[in-house]
């Protein structure tokens, strides 16, 4: 019974086990001490988790850039428009305007690469969407009607296809061409502003003067590409500006002959279509053909195997243009001797039933007038078998003359034991550079006079399009969003702080973790 407590009648060591849970009180001091114990470890947790966060937020600012979107209302001059066609009959459609080839002439002319701007990052950036200034009345005005729920189901289907109806209409006449502008990408406002200006500008200038979509009596520039001679042989490249110099010969000559264009001069050098067509002649005369001539006879090549592939297919296909047309030849001759043989029996038929047919006619007018009529036209119709006949002939002899030119190229080339020196050769290639440039240079001279002839002719037409508004449609800030990534760094610290000391008043320090050890022991 000595073990037992007097004032509560309980053992002694009941009474002890049950002081703590009595005196169970919070002691701020040690909280206070716990947080300072772990105050470097708390600070490191709050840099670390902002320092993240702020990063994250940076390598997101990075992918998705701070972005401005400008636009610009185009409104079509042409009333074919709301039809989808140009004033000449040719499909149009808005998307023509940021087409590829026009895309790239903008982003050319602009000298884009020069700063730093990808062509695929420049051809994102760039969208077309149709745009009708009075849409939203529109919708407003068949909602109302559409709101009366004593409508039948045929009237509410036949008033959403005349609201459609109508948009579409309103749309047609309107176009809202855009670019996406980001603060990373170098571009300024202004060069934005320009860059919209050009792209429709450039579009019409090629649909007028490359498509005739003013249905010009003179119109086309573009047989020329001079980004296929860079991978040509030096024989190809020849080749290719011969051809082309036929074209260009045929343009000039329809320029010249048109009233106006046999004035107009080029605004850069004031060179007139007859002078350029001198110098086209002296071009092909004195320096593609002797050059084409030069290159076969010394076997001028950047890779022998490839021309001599070259030269073998030019062959082949000119043999087998020669023996297309040679039996387009031999129909003609065919068709003009049984039509011979022929209207000769039908005239002396025919004479007879005259005779007999208007009884009421003298017989001797109407044998000759008759007579006269059918030798007219027979002649007329023979003559025309005649003169495709000679041109076939012609054709024939033209590609007999290749196939012999290219025949012997292939043959001293065959032959060739590199005894050419390096100096002739390089001048050679120089010349060949020469004549290219002289040959694209006299390109731009011409499309400065189709340019000038197509002004003169249309006046004030000669764009396909207006300008009405221009407009910033969205604005992201840059320094909106950075203060944005700052707050939300600094949230993200706090968070950082609550854990931590969350963990810190939970967490034993090591000098706790001793003494309990020792009083377990």
């Amino acid at each position: 019974m000595s073990n037992m407590n007097k004032e509560t009648g309980l053992p002694a060591q009941v009474v002890y086990q049950q002081y703590p849970e009595m005196d169970d009180e919070i002691d701020i001091s040690e909280l206070f001490n716990k947080i300072w114990q772990r105050r470097l470890s708390i600070i490191a947790i709050v840099f670390i988790v902002g320092v993240i966060t702020l990063g994250v937020l940076s390598i997101k600012l990075m992918i998705d850039p701070p972005e401005k979107r400008f636009s610009e209302i185009l409104q079509f001059n042409f009333p074919e428009a709301e039809k989808g066609r140009y004033p000449a009959g040719q499909i149009f459609s808005y998307n023509d305007i940021v087409s590829a080839k026009v895309l790239s002439k903008v982003y050319d002319k602009n000298n884009l690469k020069d700063k730093n701007v990808d062509f695929d990052q420049f051809n994102g950036a760039i969208s077309i969407n149709p745009f009708s200034e009075n849409a939203a009345f529109i919708k407003e005005k068949y909602q109302s009607l559409l709101a009366d729920k004593k409508l039948s189901r045929p009237e509410i289907e036949s008033l959403e296809k005349s609201y459609l109806d109508e948009l579409n209409a309103a749309q047609s006449r309107y176009a809202r061409i855009s670019y996406l502008q980001s603060q990373f990408l170098g571009i300024d406002e202004i060069m934005v502003q320009k860059i919209l200006m050009d792209i429709p500008l450039i579009w019409s200038k090629l649909a007028i003067e490359e498509l005739g979509v003013l249905d010009l009596k003179v119109a086309g520039a573009d047989f020329y590409q001079a980004g296929l001679i860079d991978r040509f042989e030096y024989l190809q490249t020849l080749e290719y500006l011969q051809d082309s110099a036929k074209y260009l010969e045929s343009a000039l000559d329809l320029l010249v002959e048109d009233n106006i264009g046999g004035l107009v001069k080029s605004p850069k050098s004031g060179k007139s279509g007859y002078d350029l067509r001198v110098q086209l002649k002296n071009l092909i005369d004195f320096e593609i053909e002797p050059l084409f001539s030069t290159v076969t006879n010394l076997g001028i090549t950047r890779d022998a195997n490839k021309a001599i592939i070259y030269l073998k297919n030019t062959i082949q296909n000119f043999e087998d243009k020669k023996a297309v047309l040679q039996r387009k030849a031999q129909n003609f001759e065919v068709i003009i001797n049984q039509y011979a043989s022929n209207s000769t029996g039908q005239q002396s038929g025919k004479q007879d039933g005259a005779m007999g047919g208007f009884a009421q006619y003298d017989s001797t007018f109407l044998d000759k007038f008759t007579a006269l009529i059918e030798e007219k036209n027979d002649k007329a119709f023979r003559q025309d078998l005649l003169n495709q006949r000679l041109l076939v002939l012609q054709s024939i002899e033209d590609i007999e003359g290749n196939i012999i030119k290219f025949q012997r190229a292939e043959k001293r080339l065959l032959s060739s034991a590199d005894t050419i020196s390096e100096v002739i050769r390089t001048d050679v290639i120089k010349d060949i550079g020469l004549a290219r440039n002289n040959f694209e240079k006299l390109v731009d001279e011409y499309q400065g006079l189709l340019a000038a002839h197509n002004q003169q002719v249309l006046g004030n037409n000669a764009s396909l399009y207006q300008v009405t508004s221009h407009d910033l449609l969205v604005e992201t800030n840059l320094l909106s969003r950075l203060k944005n990534m700052l707050l939300v760094s600094i949230l993200a610290g706090f968070i950082a702080l609550m854990v931590a000391v969350v963990i810190a008043l939970f967490r034993q320090s090591p000098v706790n973790r001793q003494q309990s050890k020792a009083a377990d022991e």
